[in-house]
């Protein structure tokens, strides 16, 4: 039966009886099937053919590391598991070198390349194969003449490592290893090689699959001149040493030999068990140096293959268009061989954040690896913008394609937490929440129990859009939070509820936000009511009660009502044990005190908040101290806001010309960490505070500055831009640019709510002149 079965297996996909007068026995009936499935490609495992040359001047020998492009390239074969796919590659390859070397009357193969007196002969071959390449990839023919009888059944895919933006420059330090600095005798060519073998075979993002691979690699000879005592020295330090085959005439120049099969043999074995991949087989593993003559080229193609695309990519490229190489060659790799992803990566710092993106994905860990996306995104090398449309969208492809539900809960529990931490970098925040709400909304996860994951999200949602200004985005998590409470803590949602106090706040309802914060605070009392009942003695007035305290206590400051002090403090008193909290409540505290112009409260306060230093110069360093640190106990750009603010409302006149070029520097170096709201509230007292010194250049640097510090601005950020701008401008007395500001401040006010949409421009004004208080000024 089970022949039987298998029989009408094949006579259903090939439509040929097997049987026959002269093949009818069962053994005879196996042997054929068996031979069919192989042409098939039935239960035979792809391999990769990976054969790579390279192009540039590596050691700088010719001074050229500079001004043209270094890098390592080639072609990977899929055979897609057919047998004999490869062997018939290489036939076709033949014969259209043979075919390109006829059609302009040279040899095959020496004239595939420069050798001695044939530059004139390499010239027209090169130009013949740069002409016909692109139709050998896609057709397989040459001028439309088909080059073997059998369509390919394989796939080609282009490789190139291109060292961009100066490389790696963390390995051109002085205090880098000999063995590790990129820099050292033929360093910079041995790493790229390493990286090659590991990209390609265990971390490749376009056949992330692979059983077998045939690595057949192009051997680096390097030539230095005798008389070179430092150069030569180095080689051998580095353990590689002259190459002292007779048959090698070099004159005054010894021959190194970079690479041999078992550098690469240890590559792959280290990688194998590093990454747990040690099933994939290496059917041959081959480094050498391509041959151009005699009879010894024997099955070179896939070489000279990699030799004529490393000579397609860089021809006519020079240091005029340095900035543009990525581009430049992503797109003569796309026009060579389109229709499928190439594999073009850059070695730089680019790559090197990337690498770490997927690598995350690799191990499931969605959060991590759209950080490190995110990160991508924020670099300044010429690359990104490449990879940002290739790598890191083929990334959040493939993240949403495997959306396992386990990875997804663990990534949204990770982003809750974070948007819990002190130092928030809220458009971070915002990219991955983005993709995470596109991962859990999915339609496969409509059948999950684990309700709690969702919660995390909006309420991080809530948390993240609230930050940013946007309130209609963050009532909208809000309200997906309130269909999912039944399944939390009731503490965790009056903290999402104190959330919602805070972006009723930001439409400017202060009455409704103070309704939301006292109800908050009777919850909470309940549940203290039932804890100090069951618990008796060891009974504390928990967290949660003193954020609700303080919740009420910006509500009220923002109506500049004069309890919010009495509020504040209160709070500040329960959460003694706490300092990350109490000092952030202690912020609020302070910028009330600033508000309310109540200097000495706020010079007695503002000791303990930078650390209990009393002068200016102690508490900037403190403040920047901590909040460049990972563990510090304050953010950066919430620190300087009130430091700064407090500087220009009280202290103006203590502010020497070293504290003032202090100022400076750090918001002009710290951008990464300054890089949310309120830093646009920040630039515009420090546009004040270089106003007042006539540092007028500067101030307006301010002012632009006041605008482009945030990224991605809601509503709420948008009022407080134009406002700050307004105020700058009309300080500034320039007239024309305060009547725009004015404009643009009156259209921002009516995107924040629907309700401010039909009202004409003097009560949108008489509503901001009344509503601009506490901590939006």
């Amino acid at each position: 039966m089970v022949l039987y079965s298998l029989y009408q297996l094949y006579y259903t996909i090939s439509g040929e009886e097997l049987f026959s007068e002269t093949k009818n026995t069962v053994f005879m009936w196996l042997v054929a099937f068996r031979k069919r499935l192989i042409l098939w490609g039935i239960g035979e495992k792809d391999m990769l053919t990976i054969t790579l040359d390279e192009q540039g001047d590596f050691e700088n020998i010719q001074n050229k590391l500079e001004t043209e492009p270094v890098f390592i390239g080639g072609i990977i074969y899929d055979d897609k598991g057919i047998v004999g796919e490869k062997a018939k590659e290489i036939k076709r390859l033949k014969s259209y070198y043979k075919k390109v070397c006829s059609s302009v009357g040279t040899k095959f193969p020496k004239d595939l390349h420069r050798n001695g007196n044939n530059r004139l002969q390499e010239a027209k071959t090169k130009a013949k194969i740069s002409e016909t390449l692109k139709e050998f990839f896609e057709k397989g023919t040459f001028e439309d003449t088909d080059l073997l009888r059998e369509k390919r059944k394989g796939q080609y895919y282009i490789y190139c490592l291109l060292r961009n933006d100066g490389g790696k420059r963390e390995l051109l330090n002085e205090s880098v290893s000999k063995l590790a600095k990129d820099n050292y005798a033929a360093n910079l060519y041995l790493h790229m090689a390493e990286d090659v073998v590991e990209r390609v075979i265990f971390h490749n993002p376009v056949i992330t699959h692979i059983d077998k691979v045939n690595v057949d690699l192009a051997t680096r000879r390097v030539l230095v001149k005798q008389n070179d005592e430092e150069l030569n020295r180095r080689f051998k330090t580095l353990g590689i040493y002259i190459c002292e085959d007779p048959n090698h005439n070099n004159g005054d120049k010894n021959e190194y030999i970079l690479t041999n099969p078992y550098m690469y043999r240890t590559a792959l074995e280290r990688e194998m068990l590093s990454t747990g991949k040690t099933d994939i087989e290496v059917e041959w593993l081959s480094s050498r140096s391509i041959v151009y003559s005699g009879e010894t080229y024997n099955q070179m193609e896939f070489l000279y293959l990699a030799d004529s695309i490393c000579s397609y990519l860089s021809f006519n490229i020079g240091e005029n268009t340095k900035n543009e190489w990525t581009n430049l060659i992503a797109e003569r790799v796309i026009n060579l061989n389109p229709g499928v992803t190439n594999l073009l990566f850059t070695y730089d710092k680019t790559d090197e954040v990337y690498k770490k993106a997927y690598t995350e994905f690799e191990h499931k860990n969605y959060y991590e690896a759209l950080s490190y996306a995110y990160d991508l995104t924020k670099l300044n090398g010429s690359a990104v913008n490449y990879y940002v449309k290739t790598w890191i969208k083929k990334l959040i492809l493939d993240i949403k394609k495997e959306n396992e539900w386990e990875a997804v809960v663990e990534a949204v529990h990770k982003l809750y937490e974070a948007t819990q931490k002190t130092n928030v970098h809220t458009d971070k925040l915002l990219y991955v929440y983005q993709h995470l709400a596109d991962l859990a909304e999915d339609e496969r996860h409509k059948e999950e129990k684990n309700l709690d994951c969702f919660y995390d999200l909006y309420d991080a949602g809530v948390s993240i859009f609230t930050h940013i200004g946007d309130s209609k985005r963050s009532r909208e998590c809000y309200e997906k939070c309130e269909s999912y409470a039944f399944y939390i803590r009731m503490e965790r949602f009056i903290a999402t509820r104190n959330k919602r106090s805070t972006f009723l706040n930001d439409t400017f309802h202060f009455e409704e936000a103070l309704e939301i914060a006292e109800t908050n605070i009777t919850y909470q009392k309940v549940l203290n009511d039932m804890k100090e009942e069951i618990f008796g003695e060891k009974f504390k007035e928990s967290l949660h009660y003193a954020k609700c305290l303080s919740q009420k206590g910006q509500v009220l400051a923002f109506l500049r009502d004069p309890s919010a002090k009495e509020i504040f403090l209160s709070a500040l008193e329960i959460m003694k044990d706490d300092p990350s909290n109490q000092l952030i409540t202690m912020s609020y505290l302070l910028h009330f005190f600033l508000d309310q112009g109540e200097k000495e409260s706020y010079d007695a306060m503002a000791i303990d908040y930078f650390g209990g230093y009393n002068t200016l110069k102690e508490q900037l360093d403190y403040l920047v101290r901590e909040g460049k640190s990972e563990r510090g106990k304050i953010a950066l750009r919430f620190g300087l806001y009130v430091f700064i603010r407090g500087i220009y409302l009280f202290h103006l006149d203590e502010v020497n010309s070293e504290l003032y070029r202090k100022l400076k520097n750090v918001l002009d170096t710290e951008n990464l960490l300054l890089y949310n709201h309120p830093t646009e509230i920040t630039y515009k007292y420090m546009a004040f505070i270089a106003f007042s010194r006539n540092d007028f250049e500067y101030a307006k640097k301010c002012v632009e500055k006041i605008e482009t510090s945030i990224p991605n601005s809601g509503a709420t950020i948008e009022v407080i831009i134009a406002y700050g701008k307004y105020e700058c401008y009309k300080k500034f007395k320039e007239d024309d640019f305060e009547k725009s500001a004015l404009k643009k401040l009156i259209i921002a006010m009516r995107k924040v709510d629907e309700e401010y949409q039909e009202l004409d421009d003097e009560t949108i004004l008489s509503i901001i002149r009344n509503k601009m208080t506490f901590m939006y000024v």
